[in-house]
């Protein structure tokens, strides 16, 4: 599919869901890493976790689709075109009896696990527990019955394709988390904003005009990079969804976005010569659009602090339908602080924030006195150092470029 069909389902029978639902662009170099982090954080139950986000996800998006097909296979198809247009590989269901309990969907060219292997080389076990999680709430809502799938080949295993199978009953021994807690939040109502910016936002159209974005057979990819659209804000989501379970990542997800922040600048300034400081700055700060928290501008800058201003912050709009709580994107802030110690390269003594109904403004405060800098704090609030030698070893350009 080229990079213009991105807009509109293969089949135009049907209202696409891209169209009225909101669209948060992930990197999944990003997003591989933060899954190993959950593993390293909470161990096994990092995959019951991550299966049960999917599965609310998919029972969503599923909604939707039964509200203009009663055809339980038809919309199924309809929905794997959706997750293909999406980004999530290109999925077909090669053999389907719901009366003998039977459904196997197989994905030919899945990114999620492309990325992991890329990353974290060839796996000993398949790793797609949050694609199974979105099948599983897919077929759960067209069939009004719980269903589960279970990944039984997988490329991050050097095979060819990925192939999820449904099971009887359930697949999680001691269940951790509250698959309908996490229906809640993640429903249909939630997904869908009060307040409605345009969707996709205008820097991504702006790359689709310039063609520098291209989806073909359910492979996203922006100037090279594996990408997806995620429904809800991933990173937001995931970090509220533990906190609410008491399970604390803030000081992991912060140090992830300032890892980030470090390897774009210094991508920036050997790969297309822009100057460090203000240019490299500005750059990100456009490109920060993609993540849902709006169109940035520098408002104020001199040699103790920095000010930025983000309107139109649609993740802020959704994150109030979700979670009545205050808003804090603990990963955009990390990005911001990594962005501001590697561009101006000086430590940052504080990060503060005020959230408006539609707009965000950050407050960066620098400090000379490396003692104080709230990025090496935030780093010795990590207890698991395997966690950082992983976001330090692996949050590199080697494991998603491909030149």
């Amino acid at each position: 599919m080229a990079y213009d069909s991105i807009p509109n389902l293969a089949n135009s029978k049907y209202r696409s869901l891209i169209k009225d639902v909101p669209k948060f662009l992930s990197p999944l170099f990003s997003f591989v890493v933060l899954e190993r982090i959950l593993e390293l954080k909470i161990g096994k139950s990092s995959e019951e976790f991550l299966f049960k986000l999917g599965k609310s996800i998919g029972n969503a998006l599923a909604t939707k689709i039964t509200f203009i097909n009663k055809r339980q296979k038809e919309a199924i198809i309809i929905f794997l075109k959706e997750l293909e247009n999406l980004g999530f590989g290109k999925s077909k269901i090669i053999r389907y009896n719901p009366n003998k309990n039977v459904c196997t969907i197989i994905n030919t060219t899945n990114p999620l696990a492309k990325q992991y292997k890329m990353t974290f080389d060839v796996q000993k076990y398949p790793r797609d527990v949050l694609l199974a999680g979105m099948y599983s709430g897919c077929l759960s809502a067209i069939l009004n019955s719980d269903c589960f799938f279970i990944e039984k080949r997988c490329i991050t295993k050097n095979e060819q394709f990925c192939v999820f199978q449904l099971e009887s009953g359930k697949i999680f021994k001691n269940e951790r988390f509250d698959q309908k807690k996490i229906d809640q939040i993640i429903s249909l109502k939630n997904l869908h904003l009060n307040y409605r910016p345009d969707y996709p936002n205008t820097l991504i159209w702006k790359i689709i005009q310039l063609r520098q974005i291209q989806l073909n057979d359910g492979e996203l990819k922006i100037w090279g990079v594996y990408c997806t659209f995620f429904p809800v804000n991933i990173m937001l989501t995931i970090y509220k969804l533990l906190e609410i379970e008491n399970i604390d990542i803030s000081n992991e997800l912060f140090y992830l976005g300032v890892t980030q922040s470090k390897m774009a600048i210094l991508f920036q300034v050997n790969k297309f010569g822009i100057k460090n400081g203000l240019p490299t700055f500005n750059s990100l700060l456009n490109q920060l659009e993609f993540f849902g928290v709006g169109k940035g501008k520098l408002a104020l800058i001199n040699e103790n602090s920095l000010e930025v201003m983000f309107k139109n912050n649609y993740s802020l709009a959704q994150y109030r339908l979700m979670f009545n709580d205050r808003y804090d994107n603990i990963y955009i802030n990390g990005i911001l602080a990594g962005m501001a110690r590697y561009a101006f390269e000086t430590e940052i003594e504080s990060l503060s924030y005020q959230a408006s109904k539609t707009k965000t403004d950050y407050k960066i405060a620098f400090t000379k006195n490396a003692n104080n800098s709230t990025i090496l704090k935030c780093q010795r609030g990590i207890k698991n150092k395997e966690i950082i030698k992983v976001i330090e070893e692996k949050m590199k350009h080697k494991y998603y470029l491909e030149y």
